[in-house]
């Protein structure tokens, strides 16, 4: 072979080998998008359900380390992007977060491909959202735990299908997610084959009967409060978080929750203060800003209640942020 045929071979296979990894970078790219999606603005949360099939297509006849990169970069933009409102301290710990929580899913990926093929079974497509839930609850536990985000945090606007948390905790709605996605993706790798339709019965039936059970349960009278304390959860998106924006957003939403809370029992059955609380960094800079500080005493005295609310403060000492979550007065007056 002369010289000029050696030369475009060897381009012929360059631009093989670019447009093979192209591709794997593309699906890393196009599956970390839609996972950030549903995160993102809740309207998106059917996104979860398709969100991870590209790349578990794509892994399918990939080698064991390729599975476990793809894997990686995918939740790493994802996680980094989730993120962001840990860079208030320090943009490192962002990075690095994000590099320790991308190892699980990564893992996960890799056992689940190594059963497949070792045992040529699928399993209902049980075998990934199995193993992915697993590592998932792992990555919770121990010093370095960090149990956040979880898939499951796509579904926060989905009521009925969340209301399982009562029984699985989390990590069944992140079971959901990934077997949906798995089952889907053997599906499309089989062509819809009859022979394997039958690995679409199972998710079919686990997402009616959780949104069944979530119907229910939302249906269900709620019984007469007789406590004296209410915990008040706004819905703001936590990657808007350290904003002024987001505490002039969030200072409003919380006082008219709150107000709600007060204003539910007409028959006003409940006498005497009461603990009302508001969640971490409800309000970051409340300690800092004396309008919104003096908008929380107004509430609290208002209401004759005592408020728990989570802020920032800074330490003169050093000068980094501090989450407070203690009670430090007995009422805001």
């Amino acid at each position: 072979m002369s010289r000029p045929e050696l030369n475009e071979s060897s381009s012929k296979t360059n631009a093989v080998i670019i447009a093979y990894y192209g591709i794997d970078i593309l699906t890393v790219l196009l599956t970390a998008t839609l996972l950030v999606l549903p995160i993102e603005g809740g309207v998106f949360w059917p996104v979860a359900f398709f969100a991870l099939t590209p790349i578990i297509l794509r892994m399918w006849t990939r080698s064991y380390w390729a599975i476990f990169f793809m894997g990686f970069f995918t939740f790493y933009i994802y996680q980094f992007y989730v993120l962001q409102w840990i860079s208030v301290y320090g943009t490192v710990w962002t990075v690095l977060l994000a590099f320790m929580n991308a190892v699980t899913p990564a893992a996960a990926f890799v056992i689940a491909f190594w059963l497949m093929r070792k045992y040529r079974a699928h399993f209902y497509a049980l075998i990934l959202a199995s193993i992915f839930v697993l590592l998932e609850y792992k990555q919770s536990l121990g010093f370095l735990g960090f149990p956040w985000p979880l898939l499951s945090h796509s579904q926060c606007a989905n009521l009925p299908l969340i209301q399982i948390v009562s029984i699985t905790g989390a990590w069944g709605i992140t079971f959901l997610i990934v077997h949906v996605n798995e089952a889907l993706a053997h599906l499309i790798a089989s062509g819809f084959k009859p022979r394997i339709l039958s690995i679409a019965i199972l998710p079919v039936v686990l997402i009616g009967a959780s949104g069944l059970y979530g119907g229910i349960q939302l249906a269900r009278e709620l019984p007469l409060r007789t406590s004296a304390a209410t915990i008040v959860q706004g819905s703001s998106a936590t990657n808007q978080m350290w904003t002024e924006q987001f505490n002039r957003q969030a200072i409003d939403e919380y006082t008219d929750e709150t107000v709600k809370e007060f204003t539910r029992d007409p028959a006003g059955r409940f006498e005497g203060p009461r603990l009302v609380i508001w969640p971490e960094t409800a309000i970051s800079n409340a300690v800092q800003n004396p309008q919104m500080l003096n908008r929380i005493r107004a509430l609290a005295t208002g209401f004759n209640a005592t408020f728990l609310v989570g802020c920032l403060t800074w330490d003169p000492a050093d000068g980094q942020p501090y989450e407070i979550n203690t009670l430090y007065r007995p009422r805001l007056e």
